[in-house]
């Protein structure tokens, strides 16, 4: 009897032992299947790289995407090492990983540790990547200088090999930003004015001043920014040909003018124009000798022509100019205006032939000499050696084309 019950008792612990067994094979079952597709892509190679709290023997299930998503930010980085850069068609598939990591880093309350260093540093490489590409096309200083402020505080923790090759892009970019500085504000001015995307260029450009300035454009690396890419291309093409043409045109249009402002200047003090003398008047005037017909019973037109004006036996043309005290002859087309008589005065038909500062009779057999007036400021009259020849105003070459 005692046998009996000693043998169902030992059954009994058998099947409660078989029993418990079971039990905890089937939960741990359970669990193998809920985490064996997990534990294929752990977060990191070794568990000292998961972070804290999914540092455990058994991670949850709603882990899993969070820890997936991690794993291809890390992934991510590695791939941008390996291609010192973000390569084109990637950016967009950066993002989105980014977005979903960020997503589960907030979820989580992350503020500190390597998910949130990692999200840091796929931040950084895309706003870099953005300001690199846009720095050329609109000024953006502010941007460069904030990201390169983040970039050197970054490689103080992580010293990445992408970060190499970001610090040498913004290098080149600050050299090329003060090259365009010192060519808007040292170059670009010689041009002209530039008013409303309008410029007005300077007549002294020519084509030696735009050799000088392509060659700036090229050799300070300036054709990477469009709007000096297209001055290049304008200063290149034909149109830009066509102004440096009346460019030379116009300024030898203004040296004419110049040269006519001193000849019109030096007509004032020094000099006066044969056109200026025009009537008998105007050369008693300006105190010239006159040959003068006069006539009994007649006076001279104050208003009479001048046939002529002489030096040296040489006329001089209406575009010459005469130096003050220079001893010209005043040749008239004398007009008369009769003068009254008193009653009883005896007329006489005999004519006289003088000059201007006397008469003579023709029978006293004297021939007129011509005298030379003083000169208006006083001194001597010079000699011809002294006097310079006068020269006839300089063709202008002007056309009415332009």
């Amino acid at each position: 009897m005692i046998r009996k019950i000693l043998i169902g008792a030992m059954v009994l612990a058998t099947l409660v032992t078989v029993g418990f067994i079971a039990l905890i094979a089937d939960i741990t079952w359970e669990q193998y299947q809920d985490t064996k597709e997990w534990e294929d892509t752990s977060f990191g190679e070794a568990m000292s790289e998961v972070p804290p709290f999914l540092a455990r023997n058994y991670v949850r299930a709603e882990d899993k995407e969070a820890v997936l998503i991690w794993n291809e930010v890390a992934q991510a980085l590695n791939q941008i090492d390996e291609d010192k850069g973000i390569r084109d068609g990637k950016r967009s598939e950066y993002e989105q990983i980014l977005q979903k990591s960020k997503e589960e880093q907030e979820a989580y309350g992350l503020t500190e540790g390597e998910v949130p260093l990692l999200n840091e540093r796929l931040s950084l490489y895309l706003e870099l990547e953005d300001a690199i590409q846009q720095a050329y096309t609109e000024p953006a200083t502010e941007t460069l200088k904030g990201v390169s402020t983040r970039l050197y505080s970054l490689n103080v923790e992580v010293q990445a090999p992408v970060h190499a090759v970001y610090f040498e892009k913004l290098n080149t970019i600050a050299a090329d930003y003060q090259a365009l500085a010192d060519f808007l504000s040292d170059t670009l001015p010689s041009l002209g004015t530039l008013q409303e995307k309008v410029l007005t260029v300077n007549t002294s450009i020519d084509k030696d001043t735009t050799k000088d300035i392509l060659s700036q454009l090229e050799e300070g690396n300036l054709r990477k920014f469009p709007f000096l890419e297209k001055l290049y291309r304008l200063l290149s093409g034909d149109s830009w040909s066509t102004i440096l043409y009346r460019n030379q045109i116009s300024r030898q249009y203004q040296a004419w003018m110049a040269a006519k402002a001193n000849l019109e200047a030096l007509s004032k003090s020094s000099y006066y124009s044969v056109s200026s003398i025009q009537t008998y008047q105007q050369a008693t005037d300006a105190g010239l000798s006159v040959n003068v017909e006069e006539r009994d019973g007649y006076t001279v037109d104050p208003n009479s022509p001048v046939e002529a004006i002489s030096y040296d036996g040489i006329v001089l043309t209406q575009d010459q100019y005469i130096r003050y005290g220079t001893p010209v002859v005043v040749e008239l087309t004398e007009k008369y205006i009769p003068v009254p008589e008193p009653e009883g005065t005896p007329t006489s038909g005999e004519g006289t032939t003088s000059t201007l500062e006397g008469t003579q009779t023709p029978e006293e057999g004297i021939t007129p000499t011509p005298e030379t007036t003083p000169t208006p400021g006083g001194g001597t009259t010079p000699t011809p050696e002294e006097t310079p020849t006068p020269s006839p105003t300089p063709d202008d070459g002007w056309t009415e084309e332009w």
